[in-house]
């Protein structure tokens, strides 16, 4: 209670959980601050001043201020922070002893240190990325060892019993996980016959702050991948590939992000040849999407690097683009 959100009342947990509550995420606030420390009133009229996307129920829209909300019954239920919970009923039970939240916006010196790709040659520090005083929404700092801990948790029952875990995967019944695809249940990815070829993989990704953290766990056979990179997401074909090989299957080359490959290719053909059919120039670099947002984040990262006149060229394609899908 208490919550100034449109529909507010008409949101149910199920929603919250498979991220079809209409909620966006804090940080799509035009006024958000990556490298502030905000207090909970701070965040809750941050998430009651972003507009939503949808009514409850109506389409699926990965939502941060969602999972906010759920830490936000838990700790009204047990009557305890978010923070003591997770520490207690998780982290201690799964033997995490170092997994923690920060209580500043820098990683400690001798901690790894948070990148950004903007091209395959050329990078920058992101020092004041991280987000601190975590929340149910994600930015606890940890390492592969604890998390491999908590997969093995998972797996043998230390938090949910097997029922639980149907309803979960398939969000209470709601997705039909005998097809191929990939499905969000409650809190994690179910990739069916996608990530890896005939198998069904549980698990999700995270990233941000210059950090790029998968863990897939593959039930039938109980093999466990977690990945952590100080580059921003660069590990979705390196999980793949080490499940793959852990499955006996084939792996394939590693590629770099969708904008790093299109960032290199502007370098090397030039503003030209992308405007005269910019579906056309990325799809010679493997990339089938052409939307505005994808553009903008390719113009950013040129500017990033200071290629202004390229980031202009593009930035005036994605507002064309924009405008031709409004039609």
């Amino acid at each position: 209670s208490g919550w100034n959100i449109p529909d507010f009342d008409k949101m149910t947990v199920h929603q919250l959980l498979n991220h079809r509550s209409g909620m966006k995420s804090p940080w799509d606030h035009p006024k958000y601050d990556f490298s502030k420390a905000y207090t909970p009133a701070e965040i809750k009229k941050i998430i009651e001043e972003v507009p939503p996307i949808a009514k409850p129920g109506e389409q699926y829209f990965y939502s941060n201020s969602g999972y906010y909300l759920l830490g936000e019954i838990i700790a009204a239920v047990t009557g305890q922070s978010y923070d003591t919970d997770v520490h207690k009923a998780v982290f201690k039970v799964a033997g995490m002893d170092h997994t923690d939240h920060l209580n500043a916006t820098v990683m400690p010196a001798d901690a790894a240190q948070p990148y950004i790709f903007h091209s395959s040659t050329e990078y920058r520090p992101l020092s004041q990325g991280v987000s601190p005083k975590a929340m149910a929404a994600g930015g606890w700092v940890s390492n592969a060892h604890d998390l491999y801990g908590f997969a093995k948790g998972y797996l043998g029952g230390k938090f949910i019993s097997a029922p639980t875990k149907k309803i979960q995967w398939t969000a209470n019944g709601t997705q039909d996980i005998a097809k191929d695809g990939r499905y969000y249940g409650y809190g994690t990815e179910v990739h069916v016959n996608s990530l890896v070829p005939g198998k069904t993989v549980i698990g999700h990704t995270g990233g941000g702050g210059g950090f790029s953290i998968d863990l897939f766990i593959e039930p039938e056979s109980g093999y466990v991948v977690v990945t952590l990179s100080n580059a921003y997401a660069m590990n979705r074909a390196m999980s793949t590939n080490f499940m793959n090989a852990a499955l006996g299957l084939p792996t394939r080359p590693a590629a770099q992000t969708a904008v790093v490959r299109a960032v290199d290719h502007l370098q090397l053909k030039g503003l030209a040849y992308f405007q005269k059919d910019p579906a056309a120039f990325l799809k010679e670099v493997n990339i089938n999407t052409a939307n505005p947002g994808f553009l903008e984040d390719v113009a950013q990262s040129l500017r990033e690097i200071r290629k202004t006149e390229l980031a202009d060229g593009v930035d005036e394609s994605a507002k064309a683009l924009a405008a031709k899908l409004k039609k």
